[in-house]
């Protein structure tokens, strides 16, 4: 059965049986399905195509921390993880959860959202990270040659 915008969860110790009866229901029927999760620092990222919502799973029993409006993803490529968080890209910017603090967008104050619309296409998406100099790697899934290197942080 597809369920387009909820999230059925294991039975504890049984990683592989989902029932119907076991879910997470964030925002239902909101006219957007599930793009891409993601976990980092005991919360769920859920991404849908505007939406993004942190979900707390790191107790006895899950609950929504908080709702970022125009952080969705239109791609699921466009969301890697990391050992120093989760980045992502969307029309607004990109990225950067760390599990400390709100996410913050990396090219506030560096790049002209307009300059950021000239690179981004609905087909970007973040093929890694380079540790050993802080770089998210982004590139067109359109077919384009093109990588681009972002300092992140």
């Amino acid at each position: 059965k597809h369920y387009g915008d909820r999230l059925l969860k294991s039975i504890t110790n049984k990683f592989d049986v989902l029932p119907d009866t076991e879910f997470i229901d964030v925002a239902i029927r909101d006219g957007e399905e599930i793009i891409k999760l993601a976990a980092f620092a005991g919360r769920l990222m859920q991404f849908k195509e505007n939406i993004l919502y942190l979900i707390n799973v790191s107790g006895d029993s899950e609950y929504l921390e908080a709702k970022f409006v125009n952080m969705g993803v239109q791609h699921p490529n466009a969301v890697v993880t990391t050992e120093v968080g989760v980045f992502w890209a969307n029309e607004n910017g990109l990225w950067w959860f760390n599990g400390e603090k709100a996410p913050q967008n990396l090219i506030e104050n560096k790049l002209d959202i307009s300059e950021w619309s000239n690179f981004f296409t609905g087909n970007t998406m973040i093929v890694g990270y380079y540790k050993p100099e802080r770089k998210v790697i982004i590139m067109d899934a359109a077919g384009s040659d093109d990588v681009n290197l972002c300092t992140t942080y």
